[in-house]
Formats: C-alpha cells, structure tokens, sequence
C-alpha cells in the first residue's frame, strides 16, 4: 500500500468514525471503522458517511439500537449505497442497511442486496405499488401483462426483471373468469401477486417500524 492510499485509508476510518460517535451509537457500530478504512475508495467516503448516518436516524425514531452483523453483509449494504446515485434507490439502501443492523446477528439476507443492486427505480415503484395495493396486475401464461392503477413513471416491460428475479409471480385469478385476445388465441387472465420473497424484500427495503 502506497502512503497516499494509505493515508486515504485512515482519512476515510476517521470520517466516517466520527460520522457514528456524532450519531450517539456505540460499539458495535463502531466496529466498522476498523475495515471500513482498508477498503472504501476515498470518494465513497461522504456517500457512505450519509447513508449510515440515515440507517441510523431510522432506528433511532424506530427505538431500537442497531447490533453487530457480519462484516461482509454491513460492507456489501454500505458500498452499493454508496454506489447509487437515484435518492429513491439511495433510500432503500439506507433502509436496508438499518433494517440489518436492526436485525442484529441475523442481519438481512444477503440475497436482498444483491436483487437490489438489479433494480431501477421504475421497478422499485412498482413493487411498492402493487405492495400497497396502489396498482393492480393481471396477465397470461403467455407474457401478456396489464394494470390499473398508478402507473406514472413505469413503463410496460417493468414486470419482466421482477419476475425474472422472483419478487412477483401469475397467481390464482380471482373474481369472475375473465380472458384477453393474445397472439396464441385466447387466454385467461390471472392475477399477479408478491410472492413470498417479494413480500419480503419489500419489507426488507422500508423504514424500520418500532418493535413491541
């Protein structure tokens, strides 16, 4: 390591350092500073210094004091934050990343960072959308989709990365039967749901809520 690299190191340990004890939060947060400074490229230092210090405001108004978790995962969570430059994907991090402190030993699932890292904001739209029930999907077997709704700012191929990456799926149809012209023929329409996993990770990516 060169002296300028490693002064870079120890300029991005001492930032961010300061970033937590300014925060009020104590050991085991302040674990990170220790291999944060081996690895953080210096011009990451604000981005990740800002998405910290918002996971950490987000568990302070949610009343709960942020744990330990494993290294690899808090690293992963801070530097794709760090990484985004859309605030609305930049505030998912943020609440990904507290949602995992939040979860102590047992963190967040490292497999949400990386369905995170594959998403662009029209897609977390839409997910939060259908969550909240704001827009509604049906569609075909064979690739049809359509919806009612809010659906300023998504386009029409939205669904496929979402349901290539598992978070939404064709379910059972509900109300009458109901069918749509497609090139096939004619098919009936099923509605599309969350799946589990979706449900999940859009938990996962909002606000941590007070516990009991």
């Amino acid at each position: 390591m060169t002296e300028e690299i490693e002064l870079a190191a120890k300029s991005t340990g001492a930032v961010v350092g300061a970033v937590l004890e300014a925060s009020g939060v104590t050991k085991p947060m302040q674990e990170v500073t220790g291999w944060l400074a081996s690895w953080m490229h210096p011009r990451l230092v604000a981005s990740a210094a800002k998405q910290m210090m918002a996971a950490v405001e987000k568990l302070e108004l949610a009343g709960i004091k942020p744990g330990a978790v494993r290294d690899e995962q808090m690293r992963a969570l801070l530097e794709e934050g760090a990484r985004e430059e859309d605030d609305g994907l930049k505030e998912k991090w943020a609440n990904l990343f507290a949602n995992g402190l939040a979860g102590e030993s047992d963190g967040a699932p490292r497999a949400y960072a990386e369905v995170l890292r594959q998403l662009e904001p029209a897609e977390v739209l839409m997910l939060d959308r259908m969550a909240s029930g704001a827009i509604g999907v049906q569609g075909t077997e064979s690739g049809t989709r359509m919806w009612q709704g809010e659906a300023k700012g998504i386009p029409g191929t939205v669904c496929v990365n979402l349901e290539r990456l598992g978070l939404i799926a064709l379910g059972h149809a509900s109300g009458p039967p109901s069918a749509v012209q497609t090139v096939s023929g004619v098919e009936s329409l099923r509605v599309m749901r969350l799946t589990s996993f979706g449900v999940s990770f859009v938990e996962a990516c909002r606000e941590p809520e007070p516990r009991d």
